[in-house]
């Protein structure tokens, strides 16, 4: 019998973020993304905080309360401690599992003690009778979470057997799990007699996250065919993994109604929802394989680039937004005279809408393709290229003949190109991590392109190449499906350079970059005397610090170098 792995992290930022942020990494390395909930990421813009975090902890069977030094006592800046205020997030969460009475877990990181009941306000007192999980910083931590992940999945064994139908349990909960076999069978069976109607019995969220609760199915298992079940689907979105769950774990009659549905779609020539595949890879300090992740998904296209006898592809994916923390200091150790990644010791908090991007930098051969669109603001040289190659990717483009690349590519496709915001080109290369690079804690020259003679971490010294390398070389790409994040080329980005510093203003980020329009820019200057543009990325020439996803630094729009290219991005479509 399966059941839903599904976690909730309870922190604070100020207190935690960065361990916080490598337990998710390894816990949805176990469990999937889909089956935990990190608050930073989850909470919609425009809804009540306090109905949503206690409507997400309500379905999650376990939670884990990270707990840093100064998680007790931390005030809101007026002197008040902000546990005493009903409206405090952890407060929230930690009551709502404590009322529910679901397994909550006190994570005890940074030295930190587990809180007396005196301490704590009255319906939080229940947090200093639960068993605590220690998990210390390396060399300590990937053995402490081993351990934490045997707790967990002692919890979920144990809601397994719990969820099993001869099991014993109250009328009321026997009646609600008959209520919810019988919603999931009428809608599989509707939409196995008219797959194409769209207005189906429909399961809400509520239901489809007490089904996994229940051990009724596993995570994602009632969605493996979106044809079949938009009735389901629509739902739940494109966070539904596509897998199937196991037919033994089943009724009978939903097993029935599943295998009629799975056999009828089976018979249509359609085309597979599944296009594109990869794998992504985590490594430790020391650059050694910690885990290799595959992943498949549906939401990849590619343009056809056929323009007077030059034929390329473009191959792009889906990202979907979200928020994240954007150049936050990373747990290494830095040396007195090295500063954070983006000058700044403290994240910010950004947010970034879906949209579509390349999962290579732009190649020399869809360059070519392209160039031979006509003009819309300036000319574009054949192949500006210094590294010859059809699919090595096009570098020597200054930011302005960029940006005239979108514009050809948008006219020729009817669609909107344009070049990725900084937040969005961070957001996509980290694909939900917050190490410094999407692989882990360090970079090796076995899976990017960069001069790997000095060293990040603690792995050996890798070769430095001196030129580029194809896209995609190295077959590893992050859990986005995006390749060459990390060195290879620097990549442009739509941002003019602003420089940052803990005291500024983040509302830089907040704002969304003014698109270059499709028509001729006039007001562009020609030859700027002082137009910095962000690059990020790093490339072959530089050294693995660069190279991190935080890192940005200024070019001129009009400089042309051997280490800089660019990715695009399509503007989503409403829907």
């Amino acid at each position: 019998m399966t059941v839903a792995r599904t976690i909730f992290i309870s922190y604070r930022r100020r207190d935690s973020v960065d361990i916080t942020g490598r337990i998710h990494d390894r816990l949805v390395a176990q469990f999937s993304a889909a089956s935990v909930f990190k608050d930073v990421d989850a909470i919609p813009f425009g809804v009540d905080f306090r109905q949503h975090l206690e409507h997400e902890v309500s379905h999650c069977p376990a939670l884990l309360a990270i707990i840093g030094p100064a998680w007790l006592n931390a005030d809101d800046g007026q002197g008040n401690r902000r546990l005493d205020n009903p409206s405090d997030w952890v407060r929230i969460e930690i009551e709502t599992a404590l009322k529910r009475d679901s397994v909550v877990i006190p994570v005890l990181v940074g030295g930190a003690k587990l809180p007396k009941d005196y301490e704590l306000p009255e319906s939080l007192k229940g947090l200093a009778y639960r068993q605590s999980a220690l998990v210390r910083s390396d060399p300590d931590f990937h053995r402490d979470v081993d351990r934490l992940i045997q707790r967990i999945e002692a919890v979920f064994e144990g809601l397994a057997v719990a969820a099993q139908p001869n099991a014993k349990s109250s009328p009321k909960s026997a009646s609600s799990y008959a209520a919810l076999i019988d919603d999931l069978t009428n809608a599989l069976t509707q939409a196995t007699q008219s797959p194409h109607n769209q207005r189906g019995p429909r399961l809400t969220r509520r239901h489809w996250l007490r089904l996994m609760g229940l051990g009724l199915l596993g995570l994602g298992g009632a969605l493996a065919t979106r044809r079949w079940f938009p009735h389901l689907w629509a739902t739940y979105g494109r966070k539904v993994s596509q897998s199937l769950p196991q037919l033994s774990a089943m009724p009978d009659r939903l097993r029935a109604a599943w295998e009629a549905a799975t056999v009828e779609e089976a018979s249509l020539s359609t085309e597979a929802e599944t296009r594109y595949t990869y794998q992504s890879i985590t490594v430790n300090e020391a650059g050694m394989p910690l885990y290799q992740t595959s992943f498949a998904t549906s939401f990849y296209e590619e343009i056809q680039l056929n323009v007077a006898g030059y034929a390329a592809v473009m191959p792009l994916v889906e990202i979907t937004g979200g928020q994240f923390l954007l150049g936050m200091r990373q747990d290494q150790p830095l040396s007195a005279d090295e500063s954070p990644p983006m000058g700044r010791k403290s994240p910010i908090i950004a947010s970034v809408d879906a949209f579509w991007m390349g999962i290579y930098p732009v190649t020399q051969e869809q360059w070519r393709a392209v160039v031979r669109l006509p003009r819309v603001a300036r000319e574009l040289p054949l192949n500006p290229a210094y590294f010859r190659g059809a699919q090595h990717p096009v570098e020597q483009v200054t930011w302005y003949e960029a940006i005239e690349f979108c514009q050809r590519l948008s006219r020729y496709t009817g669609q909107l190109f344009r070049l990725p915001t900084e937040a969005e080109w961070e957001f996509a290369c980290r694909a939900k991590t917050t190490t410094p690079f999407h692989f882990g804690q360090t970079l090796t020259t076995n899976l990017a392109n960069y001069d790997g003679t000095q060293s990040f971490r603690a792995e050996a010294r890798g070769i430095f190449r001196a030129e580029t390398t194809p896209v995609g070389a190295f077959q590893k790409a992050n859990d986005f499906g995006l390749y060459d994040m990390h060195g290879n080329v620097w990549e442009w980005c739509a941002d003019r350079w602003q420089s940052l510093s803990d005291s500024e203003d983040e509302a830089h980020f907040s704002q969304p970059v003014v698109l270059v329009n499709t028509e001729a820019e006039p007001n562009i200057p020609t030859a700027p005397t002082v137009d910095g543009r962000v690059v990020k990325g790093g490339s072959w020439k530089t050294v693995p610090h660069n190279c991190q996803s935080a890192y940005r630094t200024p070019r001129e729009g009009n400089s042309r170098s051997n280490t800089i290219g660019f990715r695009v991005v399509r503007q989503m479509v409403s829907r």
